[in-house]
């Protein structure tokens, strides 16, 4: 199964995230708003032997929850994504997903981490002269989850398997 960890875009927001990239021209492939999300880390194919590893670390990492701002917006070769303003606990929540992994066997990212919402996906690799115009937003984030990936025509879809309660260390 194809897993990954990520902070949830709390229901008003991804729908206002949504409605910006219904601004985007034909050939994009928007996301949903119940599946927008920030990436901590991606697992790829993980074994049914190595789900409960992953669980346990998961569930024994202790930070407090803290704010998201988005900021704007941006694109890499493909993606149009929601951009995110640099927050020192968001990397530091992300550098410890990524080190806890390690102990069930995945490998560091080599890349370095970079924070983003996608809103739609394109296959044209020429950049936007123009974004989507999104309002700037702010949430409290407070837990993060280990999303199950299903491929299908139309895209992903996202399963959420577990929640992970961010609490006062």
């Amino acid at each position: 199964m194809r897993l990954f960890v990520g902070i949830p875009v709390p229901a008003e927001i991804a729908n206002d995230l949504s409605s910006a990239a219904d601004k985007l021209p034909v050939g994009f492939r928007r996301s949903s708003p119940e599946d927008m999300h920030i990436t901590l880390e991606f697992l790829g194919e993980v074994s049914e032997q190595q789900l409960p590893c992953v669980a346990t670390e998961l569930g024994s990492i202790s930070c407090r929850p803290f704010e998201v701002i988005i900021a704007g917006t941006g694109m890499f070769p493909g993606v149009v994504f929601a951009d995110l303003k640099p927050s020192p606990e968001l990397n530091a929540l992300a550098t410890l997903v990524m080190a806890r992994m390690t102990r069930c066997g995945f490998p560091a990212e080599n890349r370095p981490y970079r924070p983003h919402i996608t809103l739609a996906r394109t296959r044209q690799r020429s950049p936007l002269w123009a974004y989507p115009e999104i309002s700037p937003h702010r949430f409290v984030a407070a837990h993060f989850v280990l999303y199950r990936s299903h491929s299908g025509i139309t895209g992903a879809r996202y399963e959420r398997l577990k929640t992970f309660r961010m609490t006062l260390p």
